[in-house]
């Protein structure tokens, strides 16, 4: 089902049903997730109406885990739980359903209350549930819990972390204030593209004010891309906030140096300061001058202050 045709499937549903054609269980399937993707409980609940009328979820897992996850996505975690324990067998997928819908739902604590109960019934998560819980885990501050998780990944259940999973255990690093650690783990990652892993690092790095480590971040990430946007604003912000404007001043020369007109970079919206969100601050004196002498330089080419 992709983005945005959840009602055209529902309507498909209505004339198939209008024409005499029976729905099987990879229909009902398919139309739980249609419900599942607008939030049409109702309709749902009418579809759930009609499969336990002929008893397709004693026999289909398929249209179980449909069920449990058109609920969870609705909200509805009551009968999502009521459902999941009625099915007569249950499978990580259909656990899955219900931490996802937990998770997204802002109830964290209800997500690993049921990956704990998956595995209690001797069902292995598999790397969706991994990864869901290491956000669940990132966004409650659960250090010591999402990296104990993270290793046994590996080590209980022999999957091999992906980069996104790396990118949040970084992120939960990074929110804790662990910024070696996080250090650490990205130069021990596998061969991934590992720019969104510093720029996680980065990031944490700005809020706590850290620019040694952040200067480390940034200049990993500088190597796949010297103009990349977010990298060069979290950095700016940095020295900015530091009152470092000597090395404010160096970046600026770097961006302005590159040519690079892309994106976020541009300068023709009230100069690099302003349009980075640090207009208020000026570097002073002959720097200050210096500064203002290379924008209006490059004014010719498009990067000049407006």
């Amino acid at each position: 089902m992709h983005d945005g045709q959840g009602e055209r499937a529902l309507d498909c549903f209505k004339r198939m049903k209008h024409d005499g054609i029976t729905p099987n269980e990879t229909t009902y399937a398919c139309m739980l997730k249609a419900c599942a993707s607008i939030g049409a409980c109702d309709e749902g609940q009418k579809i759930h109406d009609k499969i336990e009328r002929q008893g397709l979820l004693e026999v289909d897992i398929m249209v179980g885990n449909a069920l449990v996850d058109m609920y969870a996505k609705c909200g509805k975690f009551s009968k999502a739980q009521e459902v999941l324990h009625q099915l007569p067998f249950r499978d990580v997928v259909s656990w899955n359903a219900l931490i996802i819908g937990f998770a997204q739902g802002g109830l964290g604590e209800q997500a690993l209350s049921c990956f704990e109960k998956m595995q209690s019934e001797g069902i292995s998560p598999d790397a969706v549930s991994f990864l869901c819980i290491l956000n669940v885990c990132s966004h409650l501050g659960l250090v010591d819990k999402g990296y104990e998780y993270f290793v046994n990944m590996t080590t209980k259940y022999g999957i091999i972390p992906n980069s996104e999973c790396f990118t949040c255990i970084i992120d939960l690093f990074g929110r804790a204030r662990h910024l070696e650690k996080a250090v650490q783990l990205i130069q021990e990652m596998p061969v991934f593209d590992r720019s969104a892993n510093w720029i996680a690092l980065l990031s944490a790095s700005d809020k706590w004010g850290d620019i040694k480590v952040g200067r480390l971040a940034y200049e990993q990430a500088a190597q796949v891309d010297k103009m990349h946007g977010p990298a060069v604003l979290l950095m700016a912000n940095m020295y900015s906030s530091a009152e470092w404007g000597g090395y404010l001043l160096l970046l600026c020369c770097v961006v302005l140096g590159s040519g690079s007109k892309k994106g976020s970079l541009s300068l023709r919206r009230g100069g690099f300061f302003s349009f980075l969100g640090i207009g208020t601050r000026r570097v002073s004196g002959r720097r200050g001058g210096l500064l203002r002498f290379i924008l209006e330089e490059d004014a010719t080419q498009g990067w000049g202050l407006e």
